[in-house]
């Protein structure tokens, strides 16, 4: 009996797989690229979500300016972008009240604070307070100026971070 060996060919064998890669080569790189690029929006997409989602604390500085300079200075505040105490001269206070409202549904803590070389010269009438849902605050802002303050305008950044209660 002879056995004779005989090739088959199979049209998903590795020679058809690489000449369907030849043959359509462009659009499948293509492809990948799309699936790609997807993927990654997605996986940002994701990332800030989550981000949103399980941030359980806000901060937010806002300037704040203090001028210090004799006592005939007549101070006008007529700043919307930032919070401006007008000025007075040394050994001086100044007073300026504030709301702060909690327009989300969540109630949060909330923790009040100056930056720099202002640090030392503000105090507030309230501070690490629970704050409901839909409640506003008023808050009194003391600056009281030093003594040996030199005459000049101090910019520094007043600071509210809100803690958001699960």
């Amino acid at each position: 009996m002879r056995v004779q060996k005989t090739k088959l060919k199979n049209k998903t064998g590795a020679r058809g797989l690489s000449e369907f890669v030849e043959k359509n080569q462009k659009p499948l790189i293509i492809f990948f690229l799309l699936i790609v690029i997807f993927l990654l929006f997605f996986l940002v997409k994701i990332n800030h979500l989550k981000k949103n989602i399980n941030q359980d604390f806000f901060q937010r500085k806002i300037p704040i300016s203090i001028i210090v300079g004799s006592s005939n200075m007549i101070f006008v505040n007529a700043q919307t972008d930032f919070f401006n105490l007008g000025g007075g001269p040394p050994g001086s206070s100044i007073t300026a009240n504030f709301n702060i409202t909690n327009i989300i549904d969540r109630d949060v803590l909330i923790k009040l604070s100056v930056e720099g070389s202002l640090k030392e010269w503000i105090s507030f009438s309230e501070n690490n307070f629970l704050l409901m849902s839909n409640q506003t605050k008023n808050i009194i802002l003391i600056a009281k100026i030093p003594d040996n303050a030199s005459q000049g305008t101090y910019n520094d950044s007043f600071v509210v971070i809100k803690h958001y209660l699960k």
